[in-house]
């Protein structure tokens, strides 16, 4: 394999690895930006019973 593919192979795995990390890190900024937001005014908790969910955040 001449130089210039193996630089072409290397450049695509480069260029893979830094998507991935852009997109990890874009999630990893949105849910801190999401944690430090504050609940709106008006916002309870909810208690609630009409349903037959087992696995509900909610019922917990």
């Amino acid at each position: 394999m001449t130089s210039p593919e193996r630089l072409i192979k290397l450049l695509k795995y480069v260029i893979a690895i830094a998507i991935i990390v852009v997109i990890v890190g874009l999630y990893l900024w949105s849910y801190t930006i999401n944690a430090k937001t504050e609940k709106p005014e008006g916002c309870e908790d909810v208690s609630c019973s009409g349903c037959a969910v087992d696995n509900c955040a909610t019922r917990r």
